[in-house]
């Protein structure tokens, strides 16, 4: 999923969401789950003949396996129904576990199919001859002459054919001028523009593109009109001002609604000085001039800080977007899906940057007053996922046990220091106060290797214990207790130790206690390890990520 970037998944038919939760593993920004979950009397709906309190029990259970997961939706409905809530060419990849005969297989394939983007991925379940499945998938593989590939003997794939070259408005606008941005004359980004941003044609109001292009350097390009992107640009807002830059004196122009500057996009100052004249209100930035991975990565860090909070900021020409993408890590980024250009010459790569919009919780700003790394205005964001899985047991929650308290090396006296790394004022023990302020009626516990980390509190005590011996864990729990609502591991953050500890400190604890480890970034030998006896449900929820080891592991005791 991650490898193919399948950022948008669905299923259908998800029964108790054992599948479903293999296929969110990779975190997707959307997951949709649709299954009835209702014995309505017609057979293909409910093969297995299971009871209305059955399909009732499995619906709960699902539910609560996704709890607090802000990513995924839920659709109870008939999947005809379902597809109508999106449109089309929205899913990465659609896995199909639904009616199993040949009218209900064919008019999912069909109907879910168009919701599958060029490119991505249409997959199902149950491919034999006994079901009708066999029939549907072969008549709609047939009838659009497509390959169906097998990712075992009855699982079914279906790549979705992309589609053809389609001009648009802007491709038309684009070829007037003789910019090459359109397929026309060389590269596809008139078609995706088009599509995303037909809808602010009325609101841009100013465009700013660094690389203007003159005839001298455009001879790929026969009649090139200077500065033909921004004309288009021009043509294509009615509302806009556009405005471009260069670092040539021979690409300066002026036209209706057109400004152009002399600037060097390697200065900082004069990329600065240039914001400043034009006014940092830019809808629309454009990046197409040295098309090199310094430049492009040092201008966007000095112009988007600078712009508004919704502005559009647009890379062309990447040569390398999964490595520039990691230069920006502190914005969002967003790499297209494109047609493929049939010149091996050509890059046609683009990068959509934003900034990143903090949605901050009761729990974020907790956390921030006392500048725990776990609030998402300084580092991870832990925090707005804690706030949706415990924000309705805040009340009830008694008791909460952290591993590794945090601590400087001059906070034996003082209770605060200055991390100058995260810009932030550091309160001793700063995620045992967040807590307790969380959780009104809780005692906080927290242990730490460090003895210089040990300090006590309103409703928190420390305890010296290392996570790496089995004999330190026990006796923390003797004097805990073993009715521990929620334990996380803050400490080493190594894998292993982390493994160590979660299987010791598990078979302890009360059935009910939820136990997170932090900051993890070998998920997939955690599960493994946790998942050898059968005794747990484990789960990665999907996060924002600040980068490597930046996920947490949710686990819990299995109810019999």
């Amino acid at each position: 999923m991650r490898k193919y970037d399948c950022r948008r998944v669905c299923e259908l038919g998800v029964y108790k969401g054992d599948n479903f939760k293999r296929m969110i593993v990779h975190q997707p920004e959307v997951a949709v789950a649709v299954d009835l979950w209702k014995d309505d009397g017609i057979f293909s709906h409910n093969d297995v003949n299971y009871t209305q309190a059955e399909l009732e029990s499995q619906y709960k259970y699902f539910k609560k396996q996704v709890k607090g997961l802000p990513n995924v939706q839920i659709i109870r409905d008939y999947t005809i129904h379902a597809a109508k809530l999106y449109p089309d060419n929205y899913f990465d990849f659609v896995y199909i576990d639904a009616d199993h005969s040949y009218e209900g297989s064919y008019t999912d394939i069909t109907t879910w199919y168009a919701k599958v983007k060029p490119g991505k991925f249409l997959v199902g379940h149950d491919y034999r001859k006994k079901y009708g499945v066999f029939e549907a998938v072969n008549k709609f593989v047939a009838d659009n002459n497509l390959t169906l590939i097998f990712l075992s003997p009855s699982t079914w794939a279906i790549v979705k054919k992309e589609e053809k070259n389609k001009l648009t408005e802007l491709c038309e606008i684009g070829y007037t001028y003789g910019t090459d941005k359109c397929p026309q004359l060389h590269h596809f980004y008139t078609p995706f523009y088009f599509e995303f941003l037909k809808e602010k044609r009325q609101s841009v109001k100013k465009v700013l593109e660094f690389g203007i292009g003159y005839p001298d350097k455009m001879i790929h390009i026969s009649n090139y009109t200077t500065g033909a992107s921004l004309r288009m640009w021009r043509d294509f807002f009615p509302n806009a001002w556009v405005y471009g830059a260069d670092i040539s004196k021979k690409a300066m122009f002026t036209d209706e609604r057109i400004t152009t500057f002399v600037c060097d996009e390697n200065s900082k100052e004069e990329v600065e000085e240039l914001i400043r004249k034009i006014g940092t209100d830019i809808d629309l930035f454009i990046d197409d001039a040295s098309h090199h991975l310094g430049p492009q990565k040092s201008l966007c860090k000095t112009i988007l800080p600078l712009l508004k909070d919704d502005a559009i900021y647009i890379i062309e020409d990447v040569r390398y977007p999964r490595r520039l993408s990691k230069e920006l890590a502190d914005f969002n980024c967003y790499m297209p899906n494109l047609p493929v250009n049939k010149d091996p010459k050509t890059r046609d790569s683009l990068l959509i940057v934003s900034k990143k919009q903090l949605k901050t919780t009761e729990l974020c700003e907790i956390a921030y007053t006392y500048g725990t790394d776990k609030c998402p205005q300084l580092k991870h964001s832990y925090t707005p996922y804690y706030h949706e899985l415990f924000k309705d047991r805040r009340q009830s929650i008694k008791k909460v046990l952290e591993l590794g308290i945090g601590h400087y090396i001059n906070m034996q006296t003082e209770a605060t220091t200055y991390d100058r790394g995260l810009q932030r004022t550091y309160h001793k023990g700063a995620s045992l106060k967040m807590w307790r302020d969380y959780f009104p009626q809780a005692k906080i516990s927290g242990a730490d290797v460090i003895p210089e980390a040990m300090f006590t509190d309103t409703r928190i005590k420390t305890y010296l214990c290392d996570e790496r011996k089995k004999e330190d864990l026990e006796k923390l729990i003797e004097d805990i207790g073993s009715d521990i609502d929620i334990v996380i591991d803050d400490a080493s953050h190594r894998t292993a130790d982390q493994i160590f500890c979660a299987q010791t400190l598990l078979p302890l604890l009360s059935e009910d206690t939820i136990y997170i480890i932090e900051d993890v970034s070998h998920s997939r030998a955690i599960r493994f390890a946790l998942t050898q006896s059968d005794d747990y449900d484990v789960e990665i929820p999907p996060i924002s990520k600040y980068g490597r080891g930046d996920m947490i592991v949710v686990v819990r005791k299995k109810t019999a």
